[in-house]
């Protein structure tokens, strides 16, 4: 089963996002299963990114006739909103537009390579491929906290066996473990938390968490299907935090849901000016 990489493309030119299908369907040994929504406008693009699940962000400078009441408007406010969120998708500027016209708060988010830049006249295959690498730019670091070494290990080995997603794992025994490591080196960008615990020191340990930019995931010790509603499920409920179930973790699709919820987005409210 090859990973799904879900794009969001912003482009409101059609003529362009045929010649993006057209380069996609020309792959035809594709590593990857690639899941392509595309959105004419900021507005609904950034309300996708709250709502869903993305793995890259794709989108047009200039989205030229796009909004009826205001001609022409740039994705300034879009990749403002991206680059300087917690959790942020990888972005790849493709454009028409020379670096020069390009606002220069943007072009220095390319030059510190928060975000990619492609021109739209050198797009082909290849530089969908470059594109698409942005996923594979950096190990994405996870740090497993189980109280048991066995299913730690068993995590770890699961975690590796994706080809695509580059990860980095370590484990923690404990959640005083946990924040003893972290406090040692630099946080980890998901704590997939395996082992149980009061409401109070999940909650402490949630907000130790966010407060250093790491993603809690909480794994379900039970997985009682007759009885699903758990301590741990509801506490996830409520404070919104994933939960999956220990089924989940033996399925090939556990790299890839790690990946989503890594990319999980918290976008800052902005009035559309």
């Amino acid at each position: 089963m090859k990973p799904v990489v879900k794009i969001l493309l912003i482009e409101d030119d059609p003529d362009d996002v045929q010649i993006f299908r057209d380069v996609l369907a020309s792959w035809t040994k594709p590593a990857i299963d690639v899941e392509l929504e595309v959105h004419r406008t900021y507005e609904t693009a950034v309300t996708q990114l709250e709502n869903g699940e993305f793995d890259l962000l794709i989108t047009d400078y200039y989205l030229t006739g796009a909004f009826e009441d205001e001609g022409n408007r740039t994705a300034l406010p879009l990749l403002d909103t991206v680059i300087h969120c917690g959790r942020h998708v990888p972005v790849v500027l493709w454009t028409s537009s020379s670096r020069l016209d390009v606002d220069p708060e943007v072009m220095k988010a390319v030059l510190n390579q928060q975000i990619r830049f492609l021109p739209k006249n050198r797009f082909n295959l290849g530089s969908l491929r470059y594109m698409l690498s942005a996923l594979r730019a950096d190990a994405i670091t996870i740090l497993v906290v189980a109280q048991n070494g066995q299913e730690a290990a068993n995590i770890e080995e699961r975690i590796r066996l994706s080809e695509f997603y580059n990860f980095q794992t370590r484990t923690a025994s404990s959640v005083d473990e946990a924040r003893q490591l972290m406090s040692e080196s630099a946080p980890p960008e998901l704590c997939l938390l395996c082992s149980d615990g009061d409401d109070a020191e999940l909650s402490e340990l949630h907000q130790a968490l966010e407060s250093n930019g790491t993603t809690l995931l909480l794994v379900d010790p039970t997985c009682d299907v007759e009885h699903p509603e758990t301590r741990i499920r509801s506490w996830s409920e409520q404070n919104q935090v994933p939960c999956l179930t220990v089924d989940t973790l033996d399925v090939t699709s556990l790299a890839e849901q790690l990946v989503h919820n890594r990319n999980r987005l918290s976008v800052r409210a902005r009035p559309h000016q």
